[in-house]
């Protein structure tokens, strides 16, 4: 994880955090569930196999992180990128999610049109900026200003 903050990976800084926890528990649990307290060669068997479903799990998970989580918002990020470079303005809308996580999820995802088997991730507005308006005053009691 050091690696990941130091050469300037830090958006895979807490998926690494997470999935190595979840390895060293994994791995730590099936020893103690059925190595400990075994003879040596049996203990390094349930060593072997616990090693073994722990880096599954870390694949697994690894793939699931890059490829589903990071993989969205970095296509929406050139997204917007190349809407700005051609002129347009560009919003990156996330919370809808919960709207398709509850109860009328399905019927949502029906109406737009997902196929089968898919769900909303992130969402992306590009257009023209038609007018000016001015900025909302800062509600003192409702936003923490930091700068």
């Amino acid at each position: 994880m050091s690696a990941d903050l130091l050469l300037g990976y830090v958006s895979f800084a807490p998926g690494m955090l997470g999935i190595k926890a979840c390895v060293a528990l994994i791995a730590g649990g099936i020893f103690n569930h059925f190595g400990r307290g075994q003879a040596t060669g049996r203990a390094f068997g349930v060593q072997l196999i616990g090693g073994v479903a722990a880096e599954a799990f870390m694949v697994l998970s690894y793939f699931f992180y890059e490829v589903v989580l990071l993989c969205v918002g970095i296509a929406c990020e050139n997204i917007a990128l190349a809407a700005q470079e051609l002129g347009l303005g560009s919003v990156i809308v996330g919370l809808p999610k919960k709207v398709f996580l509850s109860d009328r999820g399905a019927h949502c995802c029906a109406k737009f049109g997902f196929p089968e088997g898919y769900c909303f991730s992130i969402a992306i507005a590009v257009g023209s900026n038609t007018g000016t308006k001015e900025a909302h005053p800062i509600g003192e009691g409702k936003v923490n200003l930091v700068l």
